[in-house]
């Protein structure tokens, strides 16, 4: 059996690439494996007896790239050829791409030859080994030529005008389906980039616009058609239409709710507090909500802001942010309650995460609100503002 690493550095011509044979006597006696990027689906065969051409037909299918190193194995065992090529460093498959039969050369040594039809095609091997064949996964896919199919699961805040354009972070999850021997491998790239092997679902947090294209490969080395995509991450549309960074208050209890239209409700747990950034509206835990309210009639608002939890919160402790109020009532307020110890771990006691949200045209305002069922347990909230 031989074990290789190949590589094409430029990419063959029509049926230009690497001819390897396991079983090879001279030129006139030869089985051959051919790994053509351009000619037989990738993979295919070639056999020489007394100098013939002839048989045994059949092949696999292989998709390379160009700057890629693959390994592959051909493994011999009588009569019968196996062939199994992968991208390097991933899992080798348990299943060979292709088997096929030869007949008139019953022993042999080995060959590789590098056909090209025009002047500065390259290839690079390494790591070339004979071994021992062992059985084991000796599956044949070669009668598999259907690719999968990949899908792509999008996640966000869609805007209803314009079906490109969310105003949130957007999410998204690839997928395949494959009836043959399954789906090997998931790729997807951005723009004009590199394909890059899917491990995990996407997030896009920034402004921004962009393509997205992706694939899917199954076992037997069928590759689906290229999906493409396009969408754009606004995550701050409109004007600024309310802010407050707390630099304009005196140090201390927070009194001068005038200043911006608040109203409060147990406003004696707020301060006015000063950190290395500059100053912030801090919320002490008394164990009764703490709310800080601004009505309001504003439209199709996003509401950002920072801020930092400074003790460890358990159950329903948190802030429960919303820029969709009217007043108090269940039907009138939409809260995002964001709450470290709620259904997992409680998270860090300082953190810093921002919040938005988009609405339709209703009536809203402003609350923050700093739930706490504990006494002693304290929240900074640091520069809102609405856009």
């Amino acid at each position: 059996m031989i074990a290789m690493d190949l590589r094409y550095d430029v990419n063959p011509h029509d049926f230009g690439g690497l001819f390897l044979s396991p079983r090879f006597q001279d030129h006139d006696n030869k089985y051959l494996v051919l790994l053509t990027p351009n000619y037989s689906n990738g993979l295919g065969y070639q056999q020489y007896v007394g100098g013939s051409l002839n048989g045994p037909g059949g092949g696999g299918k292989f998709t390379y790239k160009v700057g890629t190193w693959y390994s592959t194995k051909i493994a011999i065992v009588g009569q019968e050829m196996k062939v199994k090529v992968w991208e390097k460093g991933k899992p080798e498959p348990a299943l060979w791409n292709s088997t096929t039969t030869f007949s008139g050369v019953n022993r042999g040594g080995l060959l590789i030859q590098l056909t090209s039809l025009k002047d500065g095609e390259r290839a690079s091997i390494d790591n070339l080994r004979v071994l021992g064949y062992e059985a084991g996964a000796t599956t044949d896919v070669s009668g598999d030529y259907t690719a999968p199919v990949a899908t792509a699961l999008v996640t966000g805040n869609r805007s209803q005008e314009n079906p490109d354009l969310y105003h949130s972070d957007v999410r998204v999850e690839l997928a395949a389906q494959d009836d043959g021997t399954g789906v090997a491998d998931i790729e997807y790239r951005l723009g004009d980039g590199e394909f890059t092997t899917y491990t995990e679902p996407l997030l896009f947090t920034g402004n921004g616009d962009y393509t997205l294209s992706y694939r899917a490969t199954d076992r037997a080395g069928n590759a689906g058609e290229v999906q493409t995509f396009h969408f754009v991450v606004d995550l701050q549309p409109g004007e600024l239409i309310f802010e407050d960074d707390f630099e304009d208050y005196a140090p201390g209890s927070f009194t001068d709710l005038e200043k911006k239209g608040y109203t409060a409700i147990n406003k004696d747990a707020m301060e006015i507090a000063g950190d290395d950034a500059g100053q912030l509206l801090k919320l002490k835990g008394i164990g009764q909500d703490v709310r800080l309210l601004k009505y309001a009639d504003w439209e199709n608002t996003v509401m950002t802001f920072d801020y930092k939890y400074q003790n460890q919160l358990g159950g329903l402790e948190g802030l429960y942010p919303s820029n969709y109020f009217q007043s108090l009532g269940p039907d009138s307020m939409y809260a995002y309650p964001m709450l470290p110890g709620w259904g997992r771990s409680p998270a860090p006691a300082e953190c810093k995460r921002k919040r938005k949200q988009h609405h339709g045209n209703q009536q809203r305002g402003l609350s923050a609100s700093k739930r706490c069922l504990v006494h002693g347990k304290d929240a900074d909230l640091i520069r809102p503002h609405g856009l």
